[in-house]
């Protein structure tokens, strides 16, 4: 959907003519960021969104319990990256 504005009118459209009207709303779909988002019980939930300037259109589904764990398991590698980083330095001193 690259440079195609419309195309997250026709997506949001359809998903909604699946699941219903969506939970959550933002944005313009005529111009800048757009995004919808239904939850399908407690562990998923669909996401339809446009960022701005880039005109692509997405369509995500998320079990919502598993990317929370990712997100802190990738949080912790992080620290652990950065105090290793910083042990590497401190020995040069």
């Amino acid at each position: 959907g690259f440079m195609k504005m419309e195309l997250v009118s026709h997506v949001i459209r359809m998903v909604s003519s699946k699941y219903g009207p969506p939970h959550a709303k933002s944005g313009n779909d005529k111009l800048g960021q757009v995004s919808a988002t239904w939850r399908m019980g407690p562990r998923m939930e669909v996401r339809v969104h446009r960022a701005w300037p880039d005109t692509t259109t997405y369509l995500t589904f998320t079990d919502t319990p598993s990317y929370r764990l990712l997100q802190t398991e990738r949080a912790k590698q992080e620290q652990q990256q950065t105090r290793q980083k910083a042990l590497t330095h401190s020995h040069a001193f």
